[in-house]
């Protein structure tokens, strides 16, 4: 009437992780089962999943502690105590499109209700049993833990922190979620319409917390690129040099929708330059247009100032306009074109710049990446700068490239 396992060692078949086997199987007449077996592992494969549409999470995943599966198997529950082992690597992709239904009032009836409507009978619905899991899982350091902002531009955030997450899951459709994750170091992988990629580190003690459903998690977290720019264009007196400038980018509000608010802070410079920096800054659109603008050129914008506004937003309409107009539908060819004027003052003269940008893919395994740009309207026509890259795929998934 039973099956005994004692100590019995278990291999996964992907990276030979093993963990120990006890506990039975019962069974009448060979019907009927029963589990009651209980794993214990220094370290176990538990999630071994890709990335689609419908993720709610996907990644690798290995686990230390214990765990115990019982009950009747229609009715099985599966309790885990442990934590997060080397090599864990956890990703939260953040769809962008939402999608909202409920056909809770369509009913498509069985066979045997047609009959028994027939004879003006009723049915009595049972209980729908299944497969119930209660996971309370330390998160320590060993895990990698990633948020695929935008799966397009490549915008990730990757960290280590530690936290307490508690799932309690089934298979009628329950999914809970609930605990505290704290980042302890961490990097903003910051992309942006394809041109801007950089690196942010991001800030010790940001958060995401969970309290239910796991779509709604609460998430707090700060990034800062560190960088130095002469802030002249949006000051009254121009000064001849660079200021050390830290940008920052905030992520507050739901996991699945966070909305992003830059602000700016001026180490060292005289608290006069701060407050009219502060007052140029002052509007959630000027900060964002121009942590963007310093991401992409290391520069300030000086669309800020009241006689550039109106040039800037045409500015932007032309340049919108040139790429649409130069790019294919079908996003095998994309050619991007961007101008800034150049100013003249009494204190300082920049030249003009022509930046161009081409997206291409040579063939199903070679993509080219390129962008260059050259001051016109000067003295140094002839200095051309820029980037460009060409990935190939070397195997049929794409998940290993060469870069050059």
């Amino acid at each position: 009437q039973k099956f005994i396992f004692n100590d019995v060692t278990l291999t996964d078949s992907e990276y030979f992780s093993k963990a120990i086997l006890n506990g039975y199987m019962s069974h009448t007449n060979f019907s009927d089962w029963k589990l009651g077996l209980d794993i214990t592992t220094d370290r176990l494969l538990v999630l071994n999943t890709k990335d689609s549409e419908e993720s709610l999470y996907y990644g690798t995943a290995f686990m230390s502690g214990k765990a115990s599966i019982y009950g009747p198997t229609d009715e099985l529950v599966i309790k885990v105590d442990g934590s997060t082992a080397q090599g864990t690597v956890f990703k939260i992709p953040l769809n962008d499109v939402e999608s909202f239904g409920d056909n809770s009032y369509i009913h498509f009836l069985t066979p045997d209700e047609k009959q028994a409507r027939l004879k003006g009978e009723t049915i009595t619905e049972t209980e729908v049993k299944g497969l119930k899991l209660k996971f309370d899982l330390n998160v320590d350091q060993n895990a990698d833990i990633e948020i695929v902002i935008d799966r397009k531009s490549g915008s990730t955030i990757e960290g280590r922190g530690e936290g307490i997450l508690q799932f309690d899951i089934d298979t009628n459709g329950k999914f809970n979620m609930y605990g505290d994750f704290t980042v302890f170091k961490g990097t903003y992988n910051f992309a942006y319409g394809g041109l801007i990629e950089k690196q942010l580190s991001v800030e010790p003690g940001g958060s995401i917390r969970w309290d239910g459903d796991p779509l709604k998690a609460q998430i707090n977290l700060k990034a800062i690129y560190k960088t130095e720019a002469n802030p002249s264009v949006l000051l009254d007196n121009p000064i001849n040099r660079s200021i050390d400038v830290n940008v920052e980018i905030n992520l507050t509000g739901q996991l699945e929708q966070p909305d992003p608010d830059f602000s700016f802070t001026f180490p060292g410079v005289s608290s006069t330059i701060k407050s009219e920096l502060e007052y140029r800054l002052e509007t959630k659109e000027s900060r964002a247009n121009q942590a963007l603008f310093l991401l992409a050129t290391g520069s300030f914008a000086s669309d800020l100032s009241l006689g550039q506004q109106a040039y800037g937003t045409i500015a932007d309409r032309v340049n919108n306009l040139f790429n649409n107009l130069l790019s294919s539908d079908d996003d095998k060819l994309k050619l991007g074109l961007n101008y800034e004027a150049g100013e003249e003052t009494t204190d300082y003269k920049t030249d003009s710049r022509l930046g161009l940008t081409l997206s291409t893919k040579i063939s199903d395994r070679v993509l080219f990446n390129g962008k260059v740009g050259v001051p016109i309207g000067g003295v140094n026509e002839t200095v051309i700068a820029g980037d460009a890259e060409i990935e190939l795929l070397l195997n049929d998934d794409g998940t290993i490239s060469a870069k050059f």
